[in-house]
């Protein structure tokens, strides 16, 4: 037989905008490292890259590569 895993999964978590909006400003001044900006702040750079692309794509800023 298996056990089956009752515990609850924890929630995932939530940001305000403003959090959001203020670590993208800073990732797009000259010279700044995502990755540090994300571990400073606790979270995952890929987290804090998704962010990015996604603001500039929704300001018309971001380039597609083919």
């Amino acid at each position: 037989m298996s056990k089956q895993d009752t515990r609850a999964k924890p929630a995932r978590r939530q940001y305000t905008t403003e959090f959001k909006d203020d670590l993208v400003q800073r990732c797009l001044q000259p010279g700044a490292s995502v990755s540090r900006i994300a571990l400073d702040n606790g979270i995952n750079a890929n987290v804090l890259f998704r962010w990015r692309r996604e603001q500039l794509r929704s300001n018309g800023l971001a380039t597609e590569h083919a």
